[in-house]
């Protein structure tokens, strides 16, 4: 779960980026570098959002990253 800003309409201040998502598996104890993250669109609604995460040349997994607001 990733909490960021929002908006008075829901919307996102900016985007999600792969160093905030990594930031977040770091404190779930996964580390990851953000240059292995992918987010293959801005992520800059909440909700449940997909992004592939490069283990290795030939190998990449889905994750799934719940944005919601931050208080």
């Amino acid at each position: 779960e990733i909490k960021h800003p929002v908006g008075e309409k829901g919307k996102l201040y900016g985007s999600v980026t792969s160093s905030e998502i990594s930031k977040a598996l770091s404190e779930k104890g996964f580390e990851i570098d953000k240059k292995r993250i992918v987010v293959n669109r801005p992520i800059r609604d909440v909700g449940i959002h997909t992004v592939q995460i490069r283990l290795h040349p030939e190998v990449e997994v889905q994750i799934k990253v719940d944005v919601q607001p931050q208080k």
